[in-house]
């Protein structure tokens, strides 16, 4: 069994744009123009004035996003910061640009692994909020192979065994708290 998602989700292109994709994918591009048009994109939203470096670091790993299932792990990244200092912005800028965006608030456990399993797209978290579980289930989807086995009822009285694969890229913010 696999989860079927019902909703589409908001990065996947619309019909006239992925025409123009196809009409313009017959004109090849230089991996080196796609990555500086993230790489502005991301100097637009996100300020990395203390290293610049950074803006580097963030273009390569959302150009491969679009390519994780040829890695055997990925790395979840995460920002980190006190209250107002752009985590957010950044969660959504990095996200958005990234394979299948998709950005989640409050996901139980299930939903983690079901939206993982039927999007197959790079997840963004606000991973203060998240249980201890959810957080080690987040923490092991940066290996291909690790599966998360869920037991299902049927009304029938029989029972299935499911195996979810979590592994996709993860991105996260997580707001740190001063001392007063």
């Amino acid at each position: 069994m696999k989860t079927v998602a019902k909703t589409s989700i908001e990065t996947l292109p619309d019909y006239f744009t992925l025409k123009q994709w196809i009409i313009d994918a017959r004109k090849p591009k230089p991996l080196k123009n796609i990555y500086a048009k993230v790489r502005e994109n991301i100097a637009k939203y996100i300020v990395f004035d203390w290293d610049p470096r950074l803006y580097d670091l963030l273009s390569c790993y959302i150009i491969a996003t679009y390519f994780y299932y040829v890695f055997n792990e990925f790395p979840f990244l995460y920002f980190h910061g006190p209250y107002g200092s752009g985590k957010t912005r950044g969660l959504f800028t990095v996200v958005n640009l990234s394979r299948k965006g998709i950005i989640v608030t409050d996901p139980s456990e299930a939903s983690l692994y079901r939206t993982t399993d039927a999007y197959r797209g790079t997840l963004g978290v606000d991973e203060s909020i998240l249980g201890k579980r959810a957080w080690k289930l987040i923490r092991a989807a940066f290996q291909k192979g690790t599966k998360v086995p869920r037991v299902e009822k049927t009304r029938k009285e029989e029972f299935f065994l499911t195996m979810f694969e979590p592994f996709a890229p993860m991105f996260s913010q997580l707001q740190s708290f001063q001392a007063n």
